[in-house]
C-alpha cells in the first residue's frame, strides 16, 4: 500500500479498520507513564503519539519520525497542541539512518512500521543502537496467515484463468508476513535479548461482499496491487468474479478477514 497516495484518506477509511486495532494491542503493552525519550517509528498520521501525551511523565517527550510527508502534515495538525508544549516532536525522517546518538533513547514504538519499510534489518539494527541499554522496543505487525480467506480465494480464482503472475505476485507480498519464530528471531539476530512475541488476531469483518471489494483498504492494499499485473481481466472484472465467489461462500453472512496480529518487544541488553 504506498502511503503518500492514501494519505488524503487515511485518516478516515484506513487508521479505523487497519491501524489502530494494531494501536490498541501496542498501547496494552506499554506502561505508564513513560519517562524521558520515546521515540516512535512510521508515525503516521500522528493518532498514536497525539493520544500517548497522556502516558508521559515528567519531562516526557515523544520523537515521532514518519517517512510520508503528506501523513506528517496531517499529524502535525493533530497534535498542534502537544507540539505547542513541547511535548511530541514530528520529523520528517527516511528512517535510513536514524539521526541520533548511540544509546539515548530510553523507548522505541512503531504500529506497522516493520511490514511496511523496505529494509527491516538496517532498521532494527538502527534501532538497538539508540536505545539505552536494559531499555525496551514494541513493534507491532501481521504474521503468516493473515487475509489468508482472502487471498485463497483470489489465488483460486487467478489460477483458474491462468493469471499466473498475480498468483506468483500474491506469493511475493506474503514474504514478509513471518512466522511468529521467525518474527522473534528478527529481533534475536540483530542483538535484542529477552524477546516476546504477544499474539492478538483480530477479525477485519464486512457486511457483504460489496463491503469488502469496495473498502478503500482492500482497494489500495490489494486490487490496485495486483491491477499492473492483470493480463486477462480489468480490475472490475476480477471484481465481479470475486463478488460471486465470496456470495457463494458467505450467502448473506458477514464476511470475516482474519488478522494474525502481534506486538513484538525486544530489551536491549546490559552493557
Amino acid at each position: 500500500m504506498d502511503l503518500e497516495l492514501v494519505s488524503s484518506i487515511y485518516d478516515e477509511e484506513i487508521v479505523p479498520i487497519w491501524s489502530l486495532p494494531f494501536a490498541r494491542i501496542l498501547m496494552g503493552e506499554l506502561s505508564s507513564p513513560l519517562y524521558g525519550s520515546t521515540l516512535e517509528l512510521c508515525a503516521g498520521t500522528g493518532y498514536l503519539a497525539n493520544h500517548l501525551v497522556s502516558y508521559l511523565g515528567p519531562k516526557g517527550r515523544i520523537i515521532a519520525l514518519e517517512p510520508h510527508q503528506g501523513l506528517l502534515e496531517v499529524a502535525r495538525e493533530r497534535a498542534a497542541e502537544a507540539i505547542r508544549q513541547k511535548k511530541v516532536f514530528f520529523q520528517h525522517h527516511n528512517l535510513r539512518h536514524l539521526r541520533f546518538a548511540d544509546s539515548v533513547i530510553d523507548l522505541v514504538f512503531s504500529n506497522l512500521g516493520l511490514y511496511h519499510v523496505l529494509s527491516v534489518e538496517d532498521l532494527l539494527v538502527e534501532v538497538i543502537r539508540v536505545l539505552k541499554p536494559g531499555c525496551r522496543a514494541f513493534f507491532t505487525l501481521p504474521l503468516e496467515g493473515s487475509f489468508q480467506e482472502l487471498l485463497s480465494l483470489a489465488t483460486r480464482f487467478f489460477q483458474q484463468y491462468q493469471e499466473l503472475d498475480i498468483v506468483e505476485y500474491i506469493h511475493y507480498l506474503s514474504l514478509p508476513l513471518r512466522t511468529p519464530a521467525q518474527a522473534e528471531s528478527l529481533l534475536h539476530s540483530v542483538g535484542f535479548g529477552d524477546v516476546q512475541l504477544q499474539l492478538r488476531p483480530f477479525p477485519l469483518v464486512f457486511q457483504s461482499s460489496d463491503e469488502l471489494l469496495n473498502s478503500p483498504f482492500i482497494r489500495y492494499h490489494f486490487l490496485d496491487v495486483w491491477e499492473p499485473r492483470l493480463r486477462h481481466f480489468t480490475t472490475q472484472q476480477v471484481k465481479s468474479e470475486l463478488k460471486d465467489m465470496l456470495e457463494l461462500m458467505y450467502g448473506h453472512k458477514p464476511i470475516e478477514l482474519t488478522v494474525q496480529a502481534a506486538c513484538l518487544i525486544g530489551t536491549k541488553d546490559l552493557l
